[in-house]
């Protein structure tokens, strides 16, 4: 039985729908390290240390279909019972890969089939259960479901029936065989079992006393081991010898099965923990009400929006610190496209331009966003320049290296592309720097590509009709201090360093009545 309304042959994988890889961009380092996305990645990639769950931040899709796609399934990994048969299915693959044969066991006869049989059956379980949680969970995207249709039509198959039914009998076969050993100072024999009296509990009342932690850890490190020394190699030769049709069952079966994960099954496992990790880390967050959302994403529109935003990276440490997290509001309509924005030094600039790069790396990766409700462009990439230590290696100046990345940084953009540029030419004079800033806006402007520029000049907010100013706001009754919102209003930087000099009583009038006193 199916899933109505999927085919089972068109699911391939949890984060691309169809058969196809959808197209990519491949970020780069430098737009993860100056946005804090790295710290994002690594702290979701903390959460499932033992998936690759990092590459998948790197490839980011270009093409809607897929975006929705991922976003569905996203939002049925939100319920208790999806995320937790997706867990506990990733949970049993982990403990059956555990089980499997490594290079050693080839060096003792029937080491690797026993390990390849406790692995198949543990397989079979995880699957098992997986298709039975998921049809409870009920879930609505096209990807999960699709998912439930290809278990329905694989669980259904000659292979893994033919895996389930022989996996279970020679472990059934196994557990019966009944043997005795005896010990007679450096000799070992091996009989069969004729109804002796089972030595097990005397054994365990006379070492009762010993038990504890200690002994339990180093038993547990035994099993998980699963090593045989050669005394053990030896008996197990001579049980085979008791009992040579299970044995050689066990032998067939190893055989027959050396490569029984499906390939869709083992995407999907190595797939799903990027979905589960980012759904942890966000799980902090949405219990101290941090709003999120999953972006209305478009290829086409420019008209970008966001309400209740924030940078999710300095969020999750706020939060973490049990500190306020400052949201902020943008949007851009018509024929804007950049926003500049100038204010105090440490009034949320900075934040405030990762946070927007952030919105549409997350957005274009199919996850929720840290905003009340966002309208984001889908972009081919996002282009960043941030002010760089200098370095003495490099042979250059701090202005020559902003010029030499900048060039980079516009060769690379096209009109699609999002720039996120922050305190470019802060080396340069304030001449050179307006110069340098109006190109590099003439540039952006040329492409009509949407961005961010983080400035100390208030002349750059006015340089044509797709520039809005932002400027960062502080409190009216105490200029020295920040709010962290940003305002979109005209540039008034010189507003700012009177309403400081009035604070201090160092304004023209308050100098000069005291030169009069």
């Amino acid at each position: 039985m199916t899933v109505a309304g999927v085919e089972p042959i068109g699911f391939a994988s949890i984060l691309h729908p169809g058969a196809e890889k959808s197209r990519e961009t491949l970020a780069t380092s430098d737009c993860f390290r100056d946005l804090n996305l790295d710290a994002i990645v690594e702290g979701v990639a903390a959460l499932r240390p033992e998936a690759d769950v990092a590459s998948h931040f790197w490839a980011i899709p270009r093409d809607l279909e897929t975006v929705v796609y991922r976003q569905d399934v996203m939002r049925d990994l939100e319920s208790d019972a999806a995320w937790r048969a997706a867990d506990t299915f990733c949970l049993r693959m982990r403990d059956m890969r555990v089980r499997w044969p490594r290079a050693e066991d080839d060096r003792v006869r029937y080491q690797r089939a026993r390990g390849l049989l406790d692995a198949a059956r543990r397989y079979v379980e995880a699957v098992r259960n997986l298709a039975r949680d998921l049809a409870a969970a009920s879930p609505a995207s096209a990807g999960v479901r699709g998912l439930r249709a290809y278990l329905d039509t694989y669980l259904g198959g000659e292979a893994f029936r033919a895996l389930e039914a022989e996996s279970g009998r020679v472990a059934d076969e196994l557990a019966a065989i009944r043997y005795v050993v005896r010990v007679r100072g450096d000799r070992v024999s091996v009989q069969p079992y004729t109804d002796e009296s089972e030595a097990t509990p005397i054994v365990e009342r006379v070492f009762e006393r010993f038990r504890g932690a200690a002994t339990r850890n180093r038993c547990e490190k035994v099993v998980r081991d699963g090593g045989m020394n050669h005394v053990q190699a030896q008996i197990v030769e001579r049980v085979a010898g008791l009992h040579p049709a299970t044995f050689d069952a066990l032998e067939a079966f190893g055989t027959r099965h050396d490569g029984f994960i499906d390939p869709v099954l083992e995407r999907f496992e190595r797939e799903v923990p990027f979905c589960l990790a980012y759904m942890a880390y966000l799980a902090p967050l949405r219990a101290a009400g941090l709003p999120l959302c999953y972006p209305d994403m478009s290829p086409e529109r420019k008209d970008v929006a966001a309400h209740d935003a924030c940078d999710l990276a300095l969020a999750a440490k706020l939060v973490g610190q049990l500190a306020e997290v400052v949201l902020n509001d943008f949007e851009l309509h018509g024929a804007e496209r950049v926003f500049v924005v100038t204010g105090p030094n440490q009034g949320g600039k900075t934040t405030f331009a990762r946070a927007f790069g952030q919105l549409h790396v997350l957005g274009a990766l199919g996850c929720p966003v840290p905003a009340r409700e966002a309208r984001l462009y889908l972009c081919d990439r996002v282009v960043t320049h941030f002010e760089r230590v200098e370095h003495v290696e490099t042979l250059r100046g701090k202005l020559h290296d902003d010029l030499v990345r900048i060039r980079d940084v516009l060769d690379a953009a096209t009109s699609d592309s999002i720039f996120v540029l922050n305190e470019i030419f802060s080396s340069a004079t304030s001449a050179d720097a307006l110069l340098l800033g109006r190109r590099v806006l003439a540039r952006i402007s040329e492409l009509d590509a949407l961005g961010v520029c983080v400035t100390f000049l208030d002349e750059l907010t006015t340089f044509d009709e797709k520039t809005v100013s932002l400027v960062a706001g502080i409190d009216p009754a105490d200029p020295t201090e920040r709010t962290f919102r940003l305002e979109r209003r005209p540039a008034d930087g010189l507003a700012y360093a009177l309403a400081i000099a009035r604070k201090h009583r160092v304004t023209r009038t308050h100098l000069l009545h005291r030169i009069r006193s």
